[in-house]
């Protein structure tokens, strides 16, 4: 587990990522490795911060010279709200931030293009059937970018009202559904927490063509219950950890730093996952 602080401790650094509870983060090993890979003296730390404080969070890290932030879940929204400025010009539908450039209180949205360049390898094209689950920032992250590659995008929501909220957000261009099916889908996306916290979804998987591929953005150790679940069924199945360093390398360019080495940020993730 990665050690972490609660923000009032927070120690002398220059980055950090928040979260409720930051200790499954890997951001901090991945980040640092990079940091020492290019011999730049920066420090990276995990911050724990509850619901409703991330405005005084934020503030506090600014105050102590941090210099960046990355934001997860169910941060990101708030995180959004304290910026002055966001900017986000290529998926103008996500408006929730998970980088931040404190000095500058400027936002960022770094899972979009994470997202995209992690699903790359997959060849999806134009008219494919896409299935979110989730109607969270994360959820709109994704759906940002299928709909953009021409994807044809279905979504389903346990809470029928936060599912019209997302559709009407993209101008009406994502297919509800009142329950999931996985019949004639390419890329199911499970942008839910029940990956996290555990659970199951209400999957058919029986109804899944075989050339499906179950994505799952969290990432653990120990494959999801999701992704056991499809992996049970023959399909190919993908955790977040590819996420996770894309767009913590898009996060570098918003912090005004050099290129990273993806290649080691991707080691040090699968290393970690593998002890």
């Amino acid at each position: 587990m990665t050690e972490t602080f609660h923000w009032q401790n927070a120690p002398s650094a220059d980055f950090a990522v928040i979260a409720e509870d930051a200790s499954h983060s890997l951001s901090p090993r991945m980040h640092n490795a990079a940091f020492t890979a290019l011999g730049l003296a920066f420090r990276y730390v995990a911050v724990n911060v509850a619901r409703g404080d991330v405005g005084f969070a934020l503030d506090f890290l600014r105050s102590r010279a941090y210099r960046g932030v990355n934001v997860t879940l169910p941060h990101k929204e708030e995180a959004r709200a304290w910026c002055s400025e966001f900017i986000n010009t290529d998926y103008p539908e996500v408006n929730v931030a998970n980088t931040i450039l404190l000095d500058s209180r400027q936002g960022f949205n770094t899972d979009t293009l994470g997202f995209l360049r992690s699903i790359t390898p997959l060849g999806l094209k134009a008219g494919d059937q896409c299935l979110v689950l989730g109607a969270g920032g994360s959820a709109h992250a994704c759906i940002a970018v299928l709909l953009k590659l021409g994807c044809r995008v279905s979504l389903w929501n346990r809470t029928r009202e936060r599912a019209n909220e997302t559709n009407e957000r993209f101008s009406g261009r994502v297919a509800l559904q009142k329950e999931p099916d996985l019949a004639g889908i390419n890329l199911l996306v499970n942008a839910t927490s029940v990956g996290k916290i555990g659970g199951e979804l209400p999957l058919d998987w029986t109804r899944s063509p075989s050339d499906l591929v179950a994505y799952d953005l969290y990432y653990a150790k120990n494959p999801t219950q999701f992704l056991q679940n499809a992996a049970a069924q023959g399909l190919r199945a993908m955790d977040g950890s590819s996420l996770l360093v894309y767009q913590g390398a898009e996060a570098w360019r918003c912090w005004g730093l050099p290129e990273p080495d993806v290649n080691l940020m991707v080691k040090e993730v699968q290393d970690a996952l593998a002890i």
